[in-house]
């Protein structure tokens, strides 16, 4: 008889969160200025946008800024870049991990009016391209996506290119994780892929853990991680 030891995805987030946030915690009043910055400019172009959608909160950025903090990828790849609250706040963790790296992001919908950041990492928008012809356009470059993050909806052609574009080793964060949102369909369609069969879900920190960090939101950010990017270590990391 073999003992499993059974880690749920809700235990398995605490840890996570836990981790990527502590190790934030000396940048976290200089991120939150950097972020409302951010922010603030990224509103100022909404109304130009054709189609306004919902965008990222708070607590969602400062998520996505603490994984890219700790991940530090050199290639991210991005679908919907709508005012660029998301691309912005990886870029800005991007250069606080001392990293030179360059950014994809796709719309499917609006125009890339991303507003100008003093930022070392390379922004490359697809401007009303969708998903599948943008990571094809990224395959012509070459590039090895070793990030990615979802905010529109994937579909099958997008897995195969996926397939073959991204490090198998590719950290994923899965924005509206919750209900039939579409983070949830992504993960689905995932999840049945070969390619992520030995990837793990990471929920969306919990709302006690936000308030426990003061957050003044929520966030709905999920992650696949690869199982290789987890270890055992003989002392806690907060």
């Amino acid at each position: 008889m073999v003992a499993q030891f059974r880690m749920t995805p809700d235990i398995l987030s605490d840890a996570v969160w836990r981790q990527v946030f502590s190790e934030i915690e000396a940048e976290v009043p200089a991120m939150r200025a950097s972020i409302q910055s951010v922010f603030a400019a990224c509103e100022a172009i909404r109304g130009q946008m054709d189609v306004k959608t919902g965008s990222i909160s708070t607590a969602s950025a400062t998520a996505l800024y603490a994984l890219v903090r700790h991940v530090k990828p050199r290639t991210v790849f991005e679908i919907g870049t709508f005012i660029g609250k998301s691309t912005l706040s990886m870029a800005k963790a991007m250069d606080a991990a001392g990293i030179d790296g360059t950014i994809f992001t796709c719309d499917g919908s609006n125009a890339f009016l991303v507003p100008v950041q003093e930022t070392k990492a390379k922004i490359v928008g697809y401007p009303k391209t969708m998903s599948t012809e943008a990571l094809r356009q990224v395959a012509d470059t070459g590039a090895k996506i070793d990030f990615m993050h979802l905010d529109g909806r994937m579909n099958d052609e997008d897995m195969e290119i996926i397939a073959q574009i991204a490090d198998p080793r590719v950290v994923v964060a899965i924005d509206d994780f919750e209900a039939a949102e579409k983070g949830v369909i992504n993960f689905a369609r995932m999840r049945k892929h070969p390619f992520f069969a030995k990837h793990v879900l990471v929920n969306p920190p919990r709302t006690t853990l936000c308030r426990e960090l003061d957050f003044i939101s929520t966030s709905t950010t999920a992650v696949m991680a690869p199982l290789t990017s987890f270890a055992f270590v003989a002392q806690p990391f907060w």
